[in-house]
């Protein structure tokens, strides 16, 4: 009668390796964000915040694991891009955002990132962006292209999307976009949607829009916070005064969005004024927004702690 010997179970590890993959992976992060060369980056950019700035990358990264199978050098050159704009790194202040399409890591500027931008200028007295709900009524000036909205919403249901602003020069300009004007742009151009049916990105816009409960990103995971980034950057990218970090800004997401100058008959992108110096003519009616010193990107990042985007307008956008 022959024996058997019973072999001795291996403790279940799964878990352990796994996380300590992680942990491993944040190490070479780490390694290379603190490394000589990009250390002497960061500190040529940010003087005396660079290591505030790093940090700030570190801790965005261990929030968002999947950053960990991108590239780290890649990963902190788009961190690096977000703080040059001298906005926050951090996500949960929803200016900027560090995505994975795959292994590639993207810069992502929201609709809140544009504002604070183009306040930071000093040129604009009002600028706002929002959806359109059920219920509301917008009617449009056809002399002027001028808009107004009147009623009150009667669902979270969205039925388009504006985007306004207006110079202290008192030059004003305004651009609506209907629910389904933006379903066929977003399938047009933005290539995360690509793959996606008429139909199943329509559903995508009929989902009701609660801003405190959205947890998502990009197209797919909060579509009409990127409805109202793309009707904002149109404007703004044809008639808006801007300043060198926000043309990178439009910049990089016009290829990241795979669209391209050469269809501005279509869609509007025709090229808008720089005023990294301002025109000669214009000086006197309205000042070039002063430069920041070393380290005041990091200062303005402050400040916009302390900001709050701008609430809904009312119904009437013109004086």
């Amino acid at each position: 009668m022959g024996t058997t010997t019973m072999v001795p179970q291996q403790p279940q590890q799964g878990s352990v390796a796994v996380k300590q993959t992680a942990k491993d992976k944040m190490q070479v992060f780490k390694g290379k964000l603190y490394g000589p060369d990009m250390m002497e980056m960061w500190q040529k950019s940010f003087g005396d915040f660079a290591q505030s700035q790093m940090a700030a990358l570190m801790t965005e990264v261990s929030r968002n694991p999947k950053l960990l199978d991108c590239d780290a050098v890649k990963v902190i050159l788009v961190g690096k891009s977000i703080s040059d704009l001298g906005l926050p790194v951090s996500s949960s202040l929803g200016y900027a955002y560090i995505v994975p399409y795959g292994t590639e890591p993207t810069m992502i500027v929201s609709y809140r990132g544009y504002i604070q931008l183009a306040l930071r200028t000093g040129q604009y007295r009002d600028i706002n962006a929002d959806v359109v709900y059920e219920g509301e009524t917008v009617t449009t000036d056809r002399l002027t292209g001028r808009i107004t909205i009147t009623g009150e919403p009667i669902s979270s249901n969205v039925i388009g999307y504006f985007a306004f602003f207006e110079l202290k020069e008192g030059f004003a300009k305004c651009l609506y976009m209907t629910k389904r004007q933006m379903v066929h742009y977003a399938k047009r151009f933005a290539k995360t949607l690509s793959k996606y049916s008429i139909e199943t990105i329509d559903g995508m816009a009929s989902k009701p829009y609660e801003p405190e409960n959205q947890q998502g990103l990009g197209w797919t995971g909060d579509y009409h916070s990127m409805g109202i980034k793309t009707v904002l950057r149109r404007l703004l990218n044809k008639w808006g005064l801007l300043s060198t970090e926000m043309q990178k800004a439009l910049d990089e997401d016009e290829r990241n969005d795979n669209e391209q100058q050469s269809v501005g008959r279509t869609v509007d992108f025709a090229p808008a004024e720089v005023i990294e110096t301002a025109p000669a003519q214009q000086q006197q009616s309205a000042q070039p927004a002063p430069q920041q010193p070393q380290g005041g990107a990091v200062q303005a990042q402050m400040q916009m702690q302390q900001q709050q985007p701008q609430a809904r307008t009312s119904q009437q956008f013109f004086k």
